[in-house]
């Protein structure tokens, strides 16, 4: 027969659930920007700061500055205005764009890890993958930790905001892999960007069909559609130029309300263009 306390501990101190990993994925992706804003659990300065501190970051190229320098001029040319424009700079690069960093691959080249920061979906991964190994290496904590978030998301969430870069190291780096781990968070961004990739060729073929001359197209890694949300700038004889951003299929306006772009272009399922400010389709 077991002992009094063995019984109370194997049966009250011990969780009696198992975890679920899809459902806790499911609770946290619902959260969405919340998870790398600063209102919210601000894992974009979290995930920049420890990139940062473990070296993980290079400067930019020469090239890679006059391109955004170009970038630049053409978007001051678009119908968004000078006042938001040095707004944005002064937030995202105080210092300048010399002093900004990039994660690189083992060839040099831009990394999708740079994405990482502003994900939600993989910062959702990320989290899930987090807790997951919390309750391998103390399972009593862990567990009350998986129960608190899947019972309240956010406010789970909140309740281990502050230690998060202590956590995130300790799990990735110090008993991880380091960049090997954070890379398995970007297999869902890579399928997105292609498709990404897609819908921007679409949406600059429309264009060009139309008398439109892409003047401006930065791609992955590029600090004119990370910074002011801007795929590629146009430019037309009669329309003058236009900032557009490109979505494979329509959001919704809430999910766009922060973007200060001239043009919408969807891709899926019609192919079409709206203006930002009329919410209206575009005659070319």
């Amino acid at each position: 027969m077991k002992r009094w306390t063995e019984f109370l501990n194997e049966n009250l101190f011990t969780p009696v659930s198992q975890p679920d990993r899809d459902l806790l994925y499911r609770k946290i992706n619902e959260l969405k920007r919340w998870l790398h804003l600063p209102e919210g659990l601000d894992l974009r300065n979290v995930i920049d700061k420890i990139f940062r501190e473990y070296g993980y970051e290079n400067q930019l190229t020469p090239e890679e500055i006059e391109q955004f320098g170009k970038g630049l001029e053409s978007l001051k040319l678009t119908d968004m205005s000078n006042s938001y424009i040095t707004w944005k700079l002064n937030q995202a690069m105080p210092y300048g764009i010399e002093k900004l960093t990039l994660v690189r691959d083992a060839n040099g080249d831009w990394d999708f890890l740079n994405k990482l920061n502003t994900n939600y979906t993989a910062l959702a991964e990320l989290l899930t993958e987090l807790i997951m190994r919390g309750i391998e290496y103390n399972k009593e904590k862990g567990m009350v930790i998986y129960e608190k978030v899947i019972a309240n998301p956010q406010e789970g969430l909140m309740g281990i905001k502050k230690y998060l870069e202590r956590l995130i190291v300790l799990y990735f780096i110090e008993r991880g892999k380091g960049l090997d781990d954070f890379r398995m968070f970007t297999l869902k961004i890579k399928e997105l960007s292609k498709l990404g990739e897609e819908a921007e060729e679409t949406i600059a073929e429309l264009l060009r069909e139309n008398g439109f001359e892409v003047v401006y197209q930065g791609g992955n890694g590029d600090f004119i559609d990370m910074i002011f949300g801007c795929d590629m700038i146009v430019k037309h004889e009669k329309w003058g130029y236009k900032s557009v951003q490109v979505k494979n299929k329509f959001p919704g306006w809430k999910s766009l309300s922060h973007y200060k772009v001239d043009w919408l272009g969807l891709a899926y399922p019609n192919i079409e263009l709206i203006d930002f400010k009329t919410q209206q389709p575009v005659r070319l």
